[in-house]
């Protein structure tokens, strides 16, 4: 037993060294991520865009998302924003309506939801389907209702089209970073916490060691004609990862995916715990399902667990409580450092609640190894084989 007692002190305490070199991995990663913002490109070659705004519901702060899209440094006639929802009775329309004639010399055109759609089980998609006709510009701007954005957000994220960074490289689509704002709940701040202090850093770490091979929902923008090209956002239908494979099509074409030091804001609003545990656990099994081997591997990512069982096995011996007291010093000096990367206030603001959110978070993750349903707007489902989605019930 004391054989075993030992492999087990040396296994947690190999796992927290691992955990060390991720955290000094995140900050390395996010200031590279930093310093790799591009200038604007020329007003003569602003590029024609197209946003397509699906929405669900009255999501917090609505209105004020959607202004965001309008107050932008963009000349007016080079881009249309595009707003419609699946269901004729949303709120979220009327909202739109009022947020439009807000801004009579702006193209934004709220869509009759009677407009034909394709039949699926990713409603977000089917959405964005019916939307695709209506638009008039050469470039697609996907993003998700619950962002809000900064007045030069449409230059920032079209420059690596225009300006490319000077590097030659044949840029297919850009995606856009995002932090947790507004949380009105502990459940939202929480969930900021996880968005800013390891969804995110993690994926600069992803993108330095492997380039970007992903795109997140806040913003996708690519040209219509590769859109096109790519087989269009129709076979996504049925797909829970649609971001994610999205981006591989475009990685598959032989363009590259990059991702913009344009930071788009997410509001969080007062989400309870149901809600707010049900969509991170939803993200959790949508990352499962892309890179399973990953998902699993990140274990060593939760580094205060670790460190408490470790305090546990040892029966809170000094070295156990060194062991705690380091992992908890460079757990928020690292979300700090990232943070002001970010300029994430929620994170460094709130970064004393990481050692009970991380707790929450490894709950998270071990429910998300466990099972394969998950609850978005409202509807059961399951995943299936490489993050296809299955009705709840169905073989």
């Amino acid at each position: 037993m004391h054989v075993v007692h030992q492999a087990v002190v040396w296994l947690l305490t190999l796992c927290l060294a691992a955990f060390a070199g991720y955290q000094l991995a995140l900050v390395a990663a996010a200031r590279d991520w930093l310093r790799s913002r591009l200038a604007s490109a020329p007003e003569n070659k602003l590029p024609g865009i197209t946003i397509l705004k699906p929405v669900a519901g009255a999501d917090p702060h609505l209105a004020d998302n959607i202004r965001s899209f309008c107050r932008q440094r963009y000349p007016v006639d080079r881009f249309q924003l595009l707003i419609r929802s699946s269901s004729v009775d949303d709120p979220a329309l009327e909202i739109a309506r009022e947020v439009g004639r807000e801004f009579p010399e702006h193209n934004v055109q709220v869509l009759d939801a009677r407009l034909p759609q394709p039949d699926g089980l990713n409603r977000k998609v089917c959405n964005l389907v019916a939307m695709l006709p209506n638009a008039s510009h050469p470039f697609i701007l996907l993003s998700d209702s619950d962002m809000r954005v900064g007045p030069d957000y449409l230059r920032a994220i079209t420059a690596p089209f225009v300006v490319n960074g000077g590097k030659g490289a044949k840029i297919g689509m850009v995606t856009a970073p995002y932090r947790g704002t507004h949380p009105e709940s502990l459940a939202a701040v929480f969930e900021a916490l996880a968005i800013g202090a390891d969804f995110l850093p993690g994926a600069f770490v992803s993108r330095r060691m492997e380039g970007v091979k992903f795109a997140f929902g806040s913003t996708i923008v690519l040209p219509a004609a590769l859109l096109q090209e790519c087989g269009g956002l129709e076979p996504l239908r049925n797909e829970l990862a649609d971001d994610y494979l999205l981006a591989q099509a475009v990685l598959s074409s032989g363009h590259a995916v990059v991702l913009s030091t344009e930071m788009v804001d997410d509001v969080l609003g007062a989400p309870g715990w149901r809600e707010s545990l049900g969509r991170r656990l939803r993200w959790m099994r949508t990352v499962r399902a892309c890179r399973p081997a990953g998902h699993l591997g990140s274990v060593v990512t939760h580094g205060w667990v670790v460190a408490l069982t470790l305090l546990a096995v040892t029966g809170a011996s000094p070295f156990g409580l060194w062991a705690v007291a380091f992992t908890l010093a460079l757990r928020l000096s690292a979300a700090e450092l990232v943070g002001r990367c970010t300029q994430d206030l929620c994170v460094r603001r709130f970064k004393w609640w990481l050692p009970v959110a991380d707790v929450v978070t490894f709950a998270i993750f071990v429910a998300s190894v466990a099972g394969r349903t998950i609850t978005w707007r409202g509807v059961r489902l399951r995943i299936g084989r490489g993050g296809r989605l299955i009705r709840t019930g169905n073989p």
